[in-house]
């Protein structure tokens, strides 16, 4: 039997190559031990008991402390901690609610961003910088957080590929959390988007194809599809698409592996779901951190429902999460920018 040693370098091996990981220079590093990933998702059980479900979530104001295991960064105020159990396993979210929300007595959206492989909830959170565009266009944002994968001690969402041997129902758990927030908070059923960095983006077109009657369009940031996803996907409407990706990424490539569908299939995928334009209009993305790279926009257009898929190619991003000043795209802006103009029934007019 491999030493203790041996058998800690393998799991981390498999933490760190099994793609879908999330580590970013302009963010938090999010590959963690097996050890700490587990402390940091200790609200998500990997093993079930004979506990009854109780789906309804219990929501109290969260208080960031530097003790608390299940971070180690900083939260913006205005944070809920919501408990459920789902499937026999604890779950846990957290919700921003703007404070510009109360301010108006019109349904609101609703995004969900979903965390890497390895990752969490508040990582995702510290990073993505949601809380500004939220601020302004008066839209909530959940932050759901991942469960266990047995075989290898590290959180993810349940897509297929690197995750097959996992028993989640990710689905279902993001569809009680969307049936909890309609009844409990002024939500527009018409405007309830997906968006995720990595496994987040896999797990983002997932409930594209298995939960577009509440699903109106996602954004993937560094993710793809698996071919479990994209075999049995059959989305229920037309779906505006936007995927964001780095031409140097080597987690999930460009070209795909086996485990994942290159980008170019996954859009094609999308443009003749959506019955678009077979050829995409393209246009050069601004140098802006001047240091001699840029990138392509390439949107598919004259969609059914005027929908349009979008994928903005970096040409000096890896697996990263774009922000201004670090990159020559800002994802919380150009994401919501997207998503925004869309809902269950297309181009919002």
């Amino acid at each position: 039997m491999p030493s203790p040693l041996l058998q800690l370098v393998l799991v981390l091996f498999l933490i760190t190559s099994c793609g879908g990981g999330s580590g970013s220079s302009s963010q938090p590093n999010q590959v963690q031990t097996a050890a700490q990933t587990s402390s940091n998702a200790s609200s998500s059980a990997s093993t079930t008991d004979d506990r009854t479900d109780n789906t309804t979530p219990s929501c109290s104001e969260y208080q960031s402390e530097t003790s608390n295991s299940e971070t180690q960064t900083e939260t913006p105020a205005n944070i809920q901690r919501c408990a459920l159990r789902h499937g026999g396993l604890d779950r846990v979210f957290y919700m921003y609610v703007p404070t510009s929300y109360s301010n108006s007595s019109n349904n609101r959206p609703l995004l969900f961003s979903l965390h890497g492989y390895t990752s969490s909830a508040l990582t995702n959170l510290s990073y993505t910088g949601f809380e500004s565009p939220a601020n302004t266009n008066g839209f909530i944002v959940i932050y759901p957080q991942g469960s266990i994968l047995q075989s290898t001690g590290a959180t993810h969402w349940n897509v297929g590929g690197w995750t097959t041997s996992s028993t989640t129902d990710d689905v279902s758990y993001i569809e009680t959390i969307i049936d909890y927030m309609l009844i409990e908070y002024r939500i527009d059923p018409d405007r309830i988007y997906s968006t995720g960095m990595s496994n987040g983006g896999f797990m983002s077109y997932r409930l594209a194809c298995e939960l577009g009657t509440k699903i109106a369009a996602i954004a993937s940031v560094t993710g793809s599809m698996t071919p479990e996803t994209l075999a049995a996907c059959e989305p229920a409407h037309a779906t505006s698409i936007l995927q964001i990706h780095g031409a140097l990424d080597n987690t999930v490539p460009r070209n795909g592996t086996d485990g994942m569908k290159p980008i170019d299939e996954v859009m094609t995928f999308w443009q003749m779901n959506n019955r678009c334009d077979e050829t995409p209009e393209t246009k050069a993305i601004s140098d802006l951190t001047l240091d001699g790279f840029g990138g392509t926009q390439s949107k598919y257009s004259n969609c059914e429902n005027g929908v349009e898929v979008s994928l903005y190619l970096l040409d000096q991003m890896g697996h990263e999460w774009p922000l201004s000043g670090a990159h020559d795209l800002d994802a919380p802006s150009a994401i919501w920018d997207f998503l925004s103009r869309f809902d269950r029934y297309g181009l919002i007019q």
